[in-house]
């Protein structure tokens, strides 16, 4: 009898070669495709490398300021000696070939690396489209309800920041008298239980008062005691929003009144922004393009890291301003609306479509208080 003869098919053969094929493809595009490891491991080593060079030019520029607080050129040129092979306008640092000015680039290791100067308040506002929305770190304050912060406004004598999310209403401050905002969700809250602790406009500190000038303008009209004017007292409140006021602030508000945010807007959109004047109780708006004052705009651009109106509506419908506009004694102007958070209108301060808006705070930093980039759109406070 034939001895059994044990091996493999055509078929199960032609099959293995095929299984690996696809497992050495699979292996190569592992290694050597787009998001391969040898990939990714050439571009994580050229980000280490450009980040060590960045690391090397910021240690001397750190060692640079003087007593001022600014950086003594002198001192800088001297410092970027200690980088090896720095150059400058492609030669080595010299008597000849010195930086003068700043913002300077410099390569090291082959990577372009920008030196910017410090930002004074005139800076900013000089260079709005670059500094307004930009995250600002190391600013410290006693409220922890705040967790990140950004470059809302400049008036060339002050860098104001805004919050970049809604308040929690546990962050919410109760009135001198203890009373408190009538939570309707986590994030969005009226005025009922805090206007009766105010008499109105009039016991607004002298320091704020400066960014309601052309509803003051309307006298006993905007000093009265209307429902609205004694929200824009607790909004103003200072002494009551302190905690958010750090050693490097002036003062802190709940959020900007109708004057400071058209102001800012109009930094950053010189050909399209929105007008404002005083009226009986409150404030008209429009777009500058058009003839028309109406209290609602619509269509508001961003652009900005949302610090003019907030795209996400799962917290808030929109923010408070500290401003009544002319829906009536007891409305408020407000950034966003029901489920479209694009445009400006008012909204009744205890009326119960009141209950979907929040705070974002404002700071008030200090005149001599300056910005440095510590990475592409993001400052920290010296």
């Amino acid at each position: 009898m034939k001895r059994k003869q044990k091996g493999i098919t055509l078929i199960a053969l032609v099959i293995t070669i095929i299984v690996l094929l696809i497992l050495a493809g699979v292996s190569i595009a592992t290694l050597t495709g787009q998001n391969g490891i040898l990939t990714q491991a050439t571009v994580a080593k050229e980000e280490m490398t450009k980040a060590s060079a960045e690391e090397k030019v910021k240690v001397e520029v750190l060692g640079s300021y003087g007593e001022d607080g600014t950086i003594d050129m002198e001192k800088l040129n001297e410092n970027l000696l200690n980088v090896q092979e720095l150059t400058y306008k492609g030669q080595k640092l010299s008597s000849e070939n010195k930086i003068s000015k700043l913002p300077a680039t410099v390569n090291v290791d082959g990577y372009d690396v920008l030196i910017v100067a410090p930002a004074d308040a005139a800076a900013v506002k000089e260079n709005a489209t670059t500094y307004y929305g930009a995250e600002v770190q190391g600013y410290e304050c006693a409220s922890e309800g705040v967790n990140k912060w950004r470059i809302f406004y400049s008036d060339g004598n002050n860098i104001y920041l805004i919050a970049d999310d809604y308040l929690h209403y546990d962050y919410v401050p109760t009135t001198k008298q203890g009373h408190q905002m009538l939570k309707w969700h986590d994030y969005s809250y009226n005025f009922t239980g805090v206007t009766n602790d105010y008499t109105g406009i009039s016991s607004i500190n002298e320091k704020v008062k400066i960014w309601l000038s052309k509803f003051l303008e309307y006298g006993s009209n905007a000093t009265s005691n209307q429902e609205s004017a004694k929200a824009i007292a607790y909004m103003l409140d200072i002494d009551i929003w302190k905690d958010y006021a750090g050693e490097k602030a002036e003062y802190a508000i709940a959020g900007p009144t109708i004057e400071m945010y058209c102001e800012s807007y109009k930094d950053t959109h010189p050909n399209k922004y929105i007008e404002y004047i005083g009226a009986t109780n409150g404030y008209k708006i429009k777009w500058n393009t058009d003839t028309e004052y109406d209290v609602k705009i619509e269509q508001l651009e961003d652009g900005y890291n949302n610090i003019y109106v907030k795209t996400d509506t799962s917290k808030a419908y929109g923010m408070w301003t500290a401003s009544s506009g002319e829906g009536g004694t007891g409305s408020l102007m407000c950034i966003g609306k029901y489920g479209a958070p694009d445009s400006i209108s008012f909204e009744y301060t205890t009326h119960y479509s009141g209950d979907l808006w929040g705070f974002r705070p404002i700071v008030c930093l200090n005149p001599e208080v300056m910005l440095q980039e510590v990475s592409n759109g993001v400052f920290s406070i010296n």
